[in-house]
């Protein structure tokens, strides 16, 4: 050990800093604080044995010492304040002593030597962040005296393999901040002290259905449902079917977003809201029923969904929403209801496969680059309703030869002289009921 006499600082029993040389450091006795920032960025630091007596580890007191491997803490010590040991990136192992209460914010961030930790009895909270990044994190024991874990405190701790509770599996289960935890166990499993608490594949909450499984396959969704919650199964690329009871009303923002593996999709009767992005990203979906009955379909809801092949949207809905259907590459049918009053921004766009649509009457405006990249659209009818028509709506669209307006050249002239409505497409004209309005280009 070197002499502390010439490496630190001390005043009034606290230490505030360091001098060079600092390497395998024992803190003299009579020292009761490692002050605020004391060893901070101290990049030759291997070792430190703190003396019985101190009481408090101060704020950022080791942060980014990056060759720290040990550390002796010793049982006087009650309070480690937030970033103490942060990035401390070569520290294997620390035993948090009886006393400690809290362990506060990113105390021990980014420590990806350490594997194992003991949350000693008197610990009741484990902070934000305060052990996040600690990538060789095996193994935790919490006492039953912990009460509340911030859900970020062991975010990205990938190599974690088992958690053991010293309370009851009773206590466990009403535990706040558990689901961090149990996002990176594999069996999903904790030991506690009356037996083996395992997660549940899901829970129904206030009639909201919450997925706890993020590897399932095949799941029917519980009577007494009624909403698929937000996020639910937003990126379970396990996921390939999925069976909806009459009682789901509502299914939530990106409920099944980026579900790359669903396939198939039974909606029951009874539904009344598909919310934005709720099946965005769905590559493997073919084909889905919407019911009777939904009012509304979202934003997004079906964008992306490269292997959707056609859709019928139910008498009802008054709007297909910005790009409802946007990247449906596969798309080749699509039947919209004469309900429907209004086509939004980018409804369609690069739907690759769309041959021929007709826009029921009823339809009074089509947004800016709704149809824009439907490459094999060939065919369009627009009915004499319509009485708005954004930019760029039929921009690439490759093979449009036939566009029919159901109204006169007069009606048509309103909203259609705009000289990009048939830019970069190969029709001359648009058929209209009393003659045809040509483009020269």
């Amino acid at each position: 050990m070197a002499n502390e006499n010439d490496i630190l600082i001390i005043n009034n029993g606290v230490v505030t800093g360091y001098k060079e040389g600092a390497v395998n450091v024992e803190i003299p006795a009579g020292v009761t604080e490692i002050g605020r920032l004391a060893f901070c960025e101290c990049k030759s630091l291997l070792s430190v044995v703190i003396p019985d007596g101190v009481t408090e580890i101060g704020w950022r007191a080791f942060d980014f010492c990056e060759s720290l491997k040990s550390v002796v803490i010793p049982n006087s010590v009650t309070i480690i304040d937030g970033y103490a040991f942060r990035s401390c990136k070569s520290l294997e192992a620390v035993t948090i002593p009886e006393g400690v209460k809290e362990i506060l914010i990113r105390t021990f961030r980014t420590c990806k030597s350490l594997k194992s930790v003991i949350i000693p009895s008197s610990v009741t909270y484990i902070g934000d962040e305060a052990f996040r990044g600690c990538t060789a994190l095996e193994s935790i024991v919490i006492s039953a005296g912990v009460t509340k874990i911030e859900y970020s405190a062991f975010c990205g701790c990938k190599a974690l393999k088992s958690v053991e509770f010293t309370g009851t599996m009773e206590q466990w289960e009403s535990f706040a901040g558990k689901e961090i935890l149990i996002e990176y166990i594999p069996s999903k499993t904790v030991k506690c002290s009356d037996g083996i608490w395992k997660q549940p594949a899901f829970e129904v909450v206030n009639n909201v259905f919450i997925n706890k499984d993020m590897k399932a396959t095949n799941v029917v969704i519980p009577e007494g449902v009624t909403l698929i919650g937000r996020d639910t199964f937003s990126g379970c690329k396990t996921l390939k079917s999925v069976v909806m009871p009459a009682g789901v009303k509502s299914i939530g923002e990106n409920a099944f977003a980026d579900c790359k593996s669903l396939n198939t999709v039974v909606i029951s009767e009874g539904m009344e809201l598909i919310s934005d992005a709720a099946f965005r990203g769905c590559k493997s979906l073919k084909s889905v029923v919407i019911p009777a009955g939904v009012m509304t379909i979202g934003k997004n809801a079906f964008a992306d969904c490269k292997s959707l092949t056609s859709i019928e949207i139910p008498k009802g809905v008054t709007t297909i929403q910005e790009s409802l259907f946007d990247g449906c590459e596969s798309l080749e049918s699509v039947i919209i209801p004469d309900t429907v009053t209004s086509i939004c921004r980018t409804a369609f766009r690069d739907c690759s496969s769309l041959k021929s649509l007709v826009i029921p009457d009823g339809v009074t405006s089509i947004a800016d680059y709704a149809f824009v990249g439907c490459k094999s659209l060939k065919s369009i009818e627009i009915p004499a309703s319509v009485t708005s028509i954004g930019k760029f709506v039929f921009v690439d669209c490759n093979e449009l030869v036939s566009m029919k307006f159901g109204g006169t050249m007069e009606q048509w002239k309103v909203f259609g002289g705009d000289i990009h409505m048939l830019d970069r497409i190969p029709a001359k004209f648009v058929k209209c009921s009393n003659g045809k309005v040509i483009y020269k280009r």
